[in-house]
């Protein structure tokens, strides 16, 4: 099967943030910025105001946007203004093998190319072996056809492990972060409530 697709700087974003969304060591830092900034927001409520209760909620909430909203964009604008990477891209794949063409050149290899695949909404992302801060973005509208698409779909599950744990995480994560917030405000109100007259 044979498709042309042209990128922009949003899909490099949103693949971009989708990757790191499955990456363990983002989530962890993720859950523990989340449990610090609960953390100061309860003690500010029930203990009271403390400068350094504030440099911490600024600091992680730095330390935040720049992973999910500054970093996604520098590297999408960085890719973007390659010139590669404004230009049409074709994709022939098959069953052994996956052929990508663009006015730079092309290259041919069969699916060990990759070391993973990402499926969301309106993409594909497929991750290249030996180096997973480097992908490539397939947009499903370049498909002419749903058919087209599940085949498609059907020779990345063939050839490359799925990686597709998103909800899983963020399910675990949503948990996790609840019960520790549910554990801190119960130890700030008990501990409260022993110190008051």
């Amino acid at each position: 099967m044979k498709f042309n697709y042209t990128l922009n700087i949003d899909d490099y974003i949103i693949a971009y943030r989708n990757i790191l969304t499955r990456k363990p060591i983002y989530i962890i830092l993720l859950v523990f910025c989340s449990c610090l900034v609960t953390g100061a927001v309860l003690s500010i409520i029930f203990i009271g105001m403390s400068p350094g209760k504030v440099i911490v909620i600024i600091i992680t909430l730095s330390v935040l946007f720049y992973l999910y909203i500054v970093r996604p964009i520098m590297i999408g604008r960085h890719v973007d203004s390659s010139e590669s990477h404004q230009k049409q891209t074709t994709m022939i794949a098959t069953d052994l093998e996956v052929t990508i063409k663009t006015d730079t050149g092309e290259i041919t290899s069969d699916w060990d190319l990759f070391d993973g695949f990402i499926d969301i909404k309106d993409y594909f992302i497929l991750l290249f072996a030996g180096n997973p801060q480097t992908f490539t973005v397939v947009p499903k509208s370049s498909f002419m056809s749903p058919e087209i698409e599940d085949k498609f779909l059907q020779i990345l599950v063939q050839n490359i492990k799925i990686r597709n744990k998103s909800y899983l995480v963020r399910y675990w994560y949503l948990v996790f972060v609840l019960i520790s917030n549910l554990i801190l405000f119960a130890y700030i109100f008990l501990k409260r409530k022993t110190t008051l007259p």
